[in-house]
C-alpha cells in the first residue's frame, strides 16, 4: 500500500519556499520535496563542536523512511525524507488526508522511530535516546498542539493550563505567572476559574 506525497513549506531566511518531489508513491518524497533550510544564505554563529550553530541543524533527517507491517501488507507512510531545519525557522508540512504528514511529525517529535534512516536533534542522533531520554526531551524540549482541545474536565481553565508546567518542575511562582500572562494575552484571564464545559 502506497501513498500521496506531502509538501513542506519553509520559512527560512529567504521566506517561504514551497517544493515538491518526485512522486514514487511512497508517502511523503525525499530529495525536493524535503525543503533544505540550508539552502538560505550562510549566518553566522556560536562554535559548537567544530561547528557553528547555523551549520548544525536543530531537526535533521536523512533518509528516513516509516514502514507499517502487519500481517497483511506493508504500509509505506514516509520514503527517503531529507529535512534540515534550524532554530528559529518555521516549517508547515501540507498534503491530503493519509499521506504520512502525523507519521513525519510523530518521528519530529519523538513519538515513533522511523523504519531506517538518520534523525538528529539539535546535532544528537536520536536513535541513542532510551526511552526515559526521548520521555524528557519531549517534556522540556518539544511541545504539542493537538488538533483536538485535549483538556480535563474536572480541571479549570487555571489548572488545565499550569498542568503541562508540573511536569518539568517548575516552581509555583512562575507557573502563576505563565498561566496568568498567556490567559491574559488570549482574552481569557476573566474565564480562568471556570471549567472548560462552562
Amino acid at each position: 500500500m502506497t501513498r500521496s506525497p506531502v509538501m513542506l513549506n519553509h520559512r527560512g531566511s529567504k521566506g517561504v519556499q514551497n517544493r515538491k518531489g518526485p512522486r514514487d508513491g511512497a508517502g511523503f518524497e525525499g530529495g525536493e520535496a524535503a525543503v533544505r533550510a540550508d539552502d538560505a544564505a550562510p549566518r553566522r554563529g556560536r562554535r559548537t563542536r567544530g561547528l557553528t550553530m547555523a551549520d548544525t541543524p536543530l531537526i535533521r533527517m536523512e533518509g528516513v523512511q516509516k514502514v507499517f507491517f502487519t500481517e497483511e501488507m506493508e504500509t509505506h507512510a514516509l520514503s527517503d525524507i531529507h529535512l534540515d531545519i534550524h532554530d528559529g525557522e518555521f516549517a508547515e508540512v501540507m498534503g491530503p488526508s493519509g499521506c504520512g504528514k502525523s507519521t513525519l511529525l510523530s518521528l519530529i517529535g519523538l513519538l515513533d522511530t522511523p523504519t531506517d534512516g538518520g534523525h538528529w536533534l539539535d546535532g544528537e542522533p536520536v536513535a541513542r535516546l532510551t526511552a526515559s531520554e526521548r520521555a524528557r526531551v519531549r517534556n522540556r524540549h518539544i511541545g504539542f498542539i493537538f488538533q483536538a482541545f485535549n483538556l480535563i474536565g474536572d480541571l479549570t481553565v487555571y489548572e488545565n493550563v499550569e498542568l503541562p508546567l508540573t511536569y518539568p518542575g517548575m516552581a509555583a511562582a512562575e507557573r502563576k505567572q505563565r498561566v496568568h500572562s498567556a490567559l491574559e494575552r488570549v482574552g481569557m484571564g476573566h474565564r480562568m476559574d471556570h471549567y472548560p464545559s462552562q
